[in-house]
């Protein structure tokens, strides 16, 4: 019965073809009457949903389209007091989130509690749907959480949400460190001492729109820099300083360290950077690299490549990125594979046109 209601909920049907009872109401006919699921029903059927996206997608090779579903029978409005109990348990788990909450998974890695997860991933998935279906508090939380672990990694960037948590809860206190952080976000303009990707050296790295991730984490580590009780201008220091160490600069986009963890390789900025540019040369109109863009996309952690002016021709979050990368590395004869991962050279020193580097 919910699952008919349901069925006609995605397909934009007002109604349940059986009953004729609205799609979007906790209605159903039972022996000739109408009857009311219960939060208990709601709750059943939902986890039953999940069980069954978890075996459609289980060999899915992005790991984001089980989320995708899960947060597709959230908007079911008859699923909304399922929603609230997950929100409220969010809630309660952030509040004292830190390195002792963790827990470990089968290889040993640190991992978010699963309520936890399943929100960032969420939120990730696509962050206007969360807004609209959990409260603001949680999602400016997720958006601050999935900024510092997309950037620093699941452990420090559970430690830096955690003291900023802590510093930010008076609300004098508060509202002081963010009048002085606003103040000084106006007047930086660049990050500097950002490594390029796949060469030698470093650049500074423009708080463009383009690079709105970067601009996201200084305004976090300032703000907790100045609530810690650093004065402004150390604040911006210290808080550039570690936004630097946290990102590639690829081409003048920002691309966190994290986001390519998982490469299979000694060298894994020369891999990504080799990839990106295989990709472009690929997909550019008339072989022309420059007529592509490439862009990192904070909210929903994936990587994105589309010709000026024009649709994604490549969008991949960091599973599919990193399986794509692995890909195109082993597709590299020996001699050429060799080359790019050596870990003391960098895509300029190297032959980037067989490599299909981007710094030609």
């Amino acid at each position: 019965m919910m699952n008919d209601k349901y069925n006609a909920y995605c397909q934009g049907d007002e109604t349940e073809p059986k009953t004729r009872l609205g799609s979007t109401t906790n209605d159903y006919i039972f022996n000739g009457k109408i009857k009311t699921f219960n939060d208990l029903d709601a709750y059943d059927w939902y986890m039953s949903k999940v069980a069954e996206n978890a075996n459609t997608y289980k060999d899915a090779e992005d790991p984001l389209d089980f989320h995708k579903a899960n947060l597709r029978l959230l908007t079911f409005p008859p699923v909304k007091s399922v929603a609230n109990r997950i929100g409220s348990q969010a809630q309660t788990v952030l509040a004292t989130l830190n390195l002792n909450t963790l827990q470990t998974g089968l290889d040993g890695s640190k991992q978010l509690p699963d309520t936890i997860n399943s929100c960032l991933n969420w939120y990730r998935v696509d962050p206007s749907t969360f807004s609209t279906i959990f409260p603001s508090k949680l999602t400016e939380d997720m958006n601050t959480l999935n900024t510092l672990v997309t950037s620093f990694g699941t452990e420090d960037g559970v430690v830096e949400f955690a003291k900023a948590r802590a510093l930010l809860a008076d609300k004098d206190h508060r509202e002081n460190v963010n009048k002085l952080t606003n103040k000084s976000i106006e007047r930086i303009l660049t990050v500097p001492d950002v490594a390029i990707m796949g060469r030698n050296g470093s650049d500074k790295l423009s708080l463009s729109n383009a690079n709105y991730c970067v601009r996201g984490l200084l305004e976090t580590m300032i703000s907790s820099n100045i609530a810690a009780g650093m004065n402004p201008l150390d604040a911006e220091a210290v808080a550039k300083n570690k936004v630097a160490n946290s990102f590639y600069n690829y081409d003048g986009v920002a691309i966190p360290k994290a986001f390519i963890r998982n490469i299979q390789s000694t060298n894994q900025a020369n891999v990504c950077a080799g990839f990106l540019g295989a990709k472009r040369k690929e997909v550019a109109k008339n072989g022309n690299v420059e007529d592509t863009i490439v862009m990192y996309v904070p909210g929903t952690n994936q990587i994105r490549i589309s010709h000026k002016n024009s649709e994604d021709i490549y969008l991949a979050d960091i599973g599919k990125f990193t399986i794509d990368a692995n890909k195109y590395l082993a597709s590299l004869p020996e001699a050429q594979r060799i080359t790019l991962e050596d870990v003391y050279g960098h895509l300029e020193d190297k032959a980037t046109d067989d490599l299909g580097g981007i710094y030609d």
